[in-house]
């Protein structure tokens, strides 16, 4: 499988003052201490099966003789599944007489199955001996740097990861084989959408970014099999859908939007991940 990098960088959000009496653990003789996440923004780049670690820092502007101990929670608002990261410690201890504490976060197999960027959002846990005022957050946003390149696609077995229309037939065929061609920047899905329904191969045209600007309007959708005649449904044909789809050509992810002729109305989703 091609490699491929991901992007992630971390955005500051919010820094906010934190008031303390000059016995709290945060005081240390001062009124005030400023507490936040002290990294902007940070990149990290990962390959596909491998792992990598990012350190997240906690600072405060003020020395203590003893250590300080910062708990925070993951958002609910965070849309990256928990399934490809783990962090190390929920809470970050400033050691005494240190202005810095840190935690690591392990990003292992970002691929997901669209190229928007992914968040990870930690909030600080407010304590009875300090108020963080405002909330104090940073969010970490793992993206997919995936340049398009057409023979990179691989060629081969595919797992169906949603198939709208083919729920909706019962489709029980899950995989597809691929192929490059017949043209130039094309690829066809041999088994078509639905193998049940007696479908035609689908070949989709694709732009030089990856986008799917055509599919082969002639290709018989379904129409040819048991649920189409139960209900009388008339042979349609492969139309291209409202939205572009796209090829990830470099860990092999189709997310394919399509429509159907003369069912037309039926705009739906049809996306295949690469296995071998």
């Amino acid at each position: 499988m091609e490699k491929i990098k991901y992007l992630l960088l971390v955005t500051l959000s919010i820094i906010t003052c934190i008031s303390c009496d000059d016995d709290s653990e945060f005081g240390s003789g001062v009124d005030q201490t400023l507490i936040g996440f002290s990294n902007s923004t940070q990149d990290l780049s990962i390959q596909i099966d491998e792992t990598q670690d990012f350190e997240i820092q906690i600072n405060s502007t003020t020395l203590s003789d003893s250590e300080r101990t910062i708990i925070f929670t993951i958002s609910d608002l965070s849309t990256l599944d928990p399934s490809f990261y783990s962090i190390s410690s929920m809470s970050i201890t400033i050691p005494a007489n240190e202005f810095f504490g840190s935690t690591t976060v392990t990003i292992q197999d970002v691929v997901g199955n669209v190229a928007d960027p992914e968040t990870i959002i930690l909030e600080i846990v407010s304590q009875d001996d300090f108020v963080t005022g405002s909330s104090v957050t940073t969010t970490l946003s793992v993206g997919i740097n995936c340049p398009f390149v057409y023979s990179e696609i691989p060629e081969g077995l595919y797992e169906v990861t949603q198939s709208d229309f083919g729920d909706f037939f019962g489709d029980t065929t899950t995989t597809r084989t691929i192929e490059l061609g017949p043209g130039e920047n094309q690829v066809t899905i041999l088994e078509g959408e639905f193998p049940i329904e007696g479908s035609d191969p689908l070949i989709i045209t694709l732009n030089d970014a990856g986008n799917v600007i055509a599919v082969n309007e002639d290709g018989l959708a379904f129409g040819n099999g048991p649920v189409s005649a139960d209900n009388n449904f008339p042979p349609n044909f492969y139309l291209l859908g409202s939205s572009e789809g796209t090829v990830l050509s470099c860990i092999g992810r189709f997310e394919l939007i399509l429509n159907y002729s003369p069912f037309n109305g039926n705009v739906h989703s049809f996306n295949l991940k690469f296995i071998e």
